[in-house]
């Protein structure tokens, strides 16, 4: 009888099943040459599949075609990604370590910040990717700032400069966890300060109080205020922060790169570097669509309305920036996201040693 073969195949926006049936004659060898990750080009009719119960393509021509071009880094300066979710950032990020850093090295970015949402949890796993790689990883975080009396919190980002700012970096986990928890593991701004020793902070994305504090019209001298407290700041492309435009924050797309241009302005003003970050969630563009079923779940309402938080190349990140100037955008892309890297030291997040607990009397 007739030979039936059943696969499927996708375009990274939706997939669909597909069905060929081979007469007992055929000497094509089709089902030797249909491999996984195979591209292909099918022709057929669509038709509702009764024994599956879904729409099948009844493939009658089947054609090989060469894979989509992947995205290159092919700058001769390479950006750094110095705000990078895991998996470890609950049903938030769809970014696999391995893959994140397998990446990094692809496009010869040479490091990477994990800064996952209130936790540490990626970090043996990324040192160990980054040993086999040869990438240096940046340990931080991105946390939830509080001011004494107040429930609100802002994003910060922290990451640790050296072995004194890792064992800070720990207990300021454990006590945001432990000591001060409310809906979010929350770091209190004196605790912060009283562990700052070793530590690089972050002025975060547009939930960080910087850019709250630009959106509701601050006075100059309240915005620097706020900025001295960090060590570098933060912008971010427009498209993260569409939603801001949908629900009537902003003006116009011209009004969110004011807020960029506003905080580049600050950063010189008081003589702190500003780096440009995509906030990643996903890796390439077309993965929005597996966070988008996250946020779904939490009941999001704007779920399909995915911002663009993939990992990008240097040069889309310049081009992106271009509105700052071909220096600025420079500066703020490449030079400056290195120069807070050269700051780092090579870190192992956990001991050589075992360290099993005591039990008196045990």
């Amino acid at each position: 009888g007739r030979q039936l073969i059943t696969f499927d195949v996708t375009d990274l926006t939706d997939s669909l099943a597909v069905k060929v049936f081979l007469d007992e004659k055929d000497t094509s060898g089709l089902a030797d040459k249909i491999a996984k990750n195979m591209w292909v080009k099918l022709r057929g009719p669509v038709q509702h599949d009764r024994f599956t119960q879904e729409l099948t393509l009844m493939a009658d021509s089947i054609v090989e075609i060469q894979p989509r071009e992947e995205r290159r880094d092919e700058a001769a300066e390479k950006r750094v990604e110095l705000h990078c979710h895991t998996r470890m950032s609950t049903l938030d990020s769809v970014c696999a370590v391995d893959k994140l850093i397998a990446r990094v090295a692809k496009w010869g970015h040479g490091a990477v910040a994990i800064t996952d949402h209130g936790v540490v949890q990626a970090f043996p796993e990324a040192h160990e990717c980054a040993r086999k790689h040869g990438v240096k990883i940046l340990y931080g975080v991105e946390g939830y700032l509080t001011e004494p009396g107040q429930n609100s919190a802002h994003h910060i980002v922290i990451i640790a400069r050296d072995y004194t700012g890792l064992k800070n970096l720990y207990n300021i986990i454990s006590a945001s966890h432990v000591k001060y928890y409310y809906r979010t593991p929350r770091i209190p701004r004196d605790y912060l300060a009283a562990h700052r020793e070793g530590l690089i902070l972050g002025s975060a994305c547009e939930a960080g109080e910087l850019i709250r504090a630009i959106l509701r019209g601050a006075p100059d001298e309240e915005v620097e205020q706020i900025a001295a407290f960090y060590d570098y700041l933060e912008i971010q492309p427009i498209a993260n922060n569409f939603f801001l435009l949908r629900e009537g924050k902003v003006p116009s797309e011209e009004h969110l790169r004011d807020i960029n241009r506003k905080v580049c302005e600050t950063g010189l003003k008081l003589g702190k570097p500003v780096v440009a970050t995509g906030d990643v969630h996903f890796l390439d563009p077309q993965d929005e669509i597996y966070r988008r079923i996250l946020l779904a779940g939490k009941g999001f309402a704007d779920c399909d309305a995915q911002n663009p938080l993939f990992l990008r190349t240097t040069q889309e990140m310049l081009d992106e920036f271009s509105y700052l100037g071909e220096e600025r955008a420079h500066q703020v892309v490449v030079e400056y996201p290195r120069q807070i890297v050269g700051m780092t030291e090579e870190i192992k997040p956990f001991p050589d040693e075992f360290f099993p607990p005591v039990i008196d009397k045990a």
